[in-house]
């Protein structure tokens, strides 16, 4: 407080500083806040996470001592009244447990280290893993883009397999034959258009990107696609802003191609 206190008093106490001075006062700052405290917090908590590992590792053991553990965390579960769903994963409980005071951490935290597990890392290595993947937040978000863009072609095939007999028009130009792969017969596209008068669209563009077309076509998913299909593939969780991250993202991918 006291640093924070002289700086800001040495600077403004100029009759007129510089901004770029000041900016690079708070610069140099950062860049000690970066190398100092917040590298040691996130040190202590990597390890944190690394000992949730290690006591899930000792859960999965076979044997009397694993088996005590696991009752143990049920138990200690019912006794602080968490509520977890039947195929909640150990390490989602163990994390919950840990950082029981904030919900949105426990969770982020649970799944960071889930895909830790499944990337085959055992304790000792979680640490760096998350280091190397962009802390907890880089190894969630990548998780999250991947099951988004998998998602996303599910539904997207879901109403394509509801719509491919449907035809509104057939649209055919020379320049829409220029821009198009003539070898790529039966693939999907989205026109890009805007609508004039008596029912005509000016075709702008063609966008062909994987990513956009299936983003396109998910749009129109739901329960029953246009009263043609009842959907009955599992529900995918997965929340309207991964779904909106992942438009965009392929959206601005498909622009600078």
């Amino acid at each position: 407080m006291k640093n924070e206190q002289t700086t800001a008093a040495a600077m403004t106490a100029k009759p007129s500083f510089a901004a770029r001075d000041y900016i690079a006062v708070l610069i140099d700052e950062r860049v000690r806040w970066e190398e100092g405290s917040f590298k040691s917090a996130m040190d202590e908590l990597y390890g944190l996470l690394a000992k949730c590992v290690g006591l899930y590792e000792v859960m999965t053991r076979d044997d009397a001592e694993g088996e005590r553990l696991r009752g143990e965390l049920d138990s200690y579960a019912k006794e602080m009244k968490f509520k977890h769903k039947g195929d909640t994963h150990t390490i989602v409980k163990i994390t919950r447990a840990v950082f029981d005071g904030d919900s949105k951490r426990y969770s982020v935290y649970g799944r960071a280290l889930k895909v830790a597990i499944e990337a085959g890392k055992a304790s000792m290595e979680v640490a760096n893993y998350l280091r190397s993947n962009g802390g907890v937040d880089g190894v969630v978000k990548t998780t999250l883009t991947s099951s988004a863009m998998g998602s996303l072609q599910k539904r997207a095939e879901q109403v394509w397999a509801s719509l491919k007999e449907k035809a509104l028009a057939s649209v055919k130009s020379d320049a829409l034959t220029k821009a198009s792969d003539q070898a790529a017969i039966g693939k999907r596209v989205v026109l890009l258009a805007t609508q004039g008068a008596n029912g005509e669209y000016t075709v702008h563009e063609v966008v062909k990107a994987t990513n956009v077309v299936n983003t396109v076509y998910a749009s129109f998913f739901k329960d029953d696609v246009h009263g043609a299909v009842k959907v009955t593939e599992e529900k995918v969780i997965i929340s309207r802003e991964v779904d909106r991250d992942a438009a965009r993202a392929a959206l601005i991918a498909a622009m600078s191609a």
